[in-house]
């Protein structure tokens, strides 16, 4: 693999560590999009009366599995680091 990709992918690897770990511990980089959900509202004042039909987004709730999804997020980019960090040795051959 060339340098030029493996130290792109170790870049991101990190970018995605740091990434998680901020929506873990307080969201520091700002809410992640995973972290909460849009929930709406839907006022109808009788089946028949299409005209009153009324949509209120409500609130953004916690999304379930949350903190998994920012360990799953970091952990990835950690391996990718792992992976790709390491010089490669060369063999003697040219290939």
């Amino acid at each position: 693999m060339k340098r030029a990709v493996r130290v792109g992918l170790v870049v991101l690897g990190a970018a995605m560590a740091v990434y998680g770990a901020a929506s873990l511990t307080g969201g520091w980089l700002g809410t992640p999009p995973w972290w909460e959900r849009t929930r709406a509202v839907w006022d109808l004042a009788s089946p028949n009366d299409l005209d009153h039909v009324v949509i209120e987004v409500a609130e953004r709730v916690p999304r379930p599995g949350r903190e998994l999804i920012s360990l799953g997020f970091a952990s990835a980019g950690l391996s990718l680091d792992a992976g790709r960090a390491r010089p490669r040795r060369r063999s003697g051959t040219a290939s």
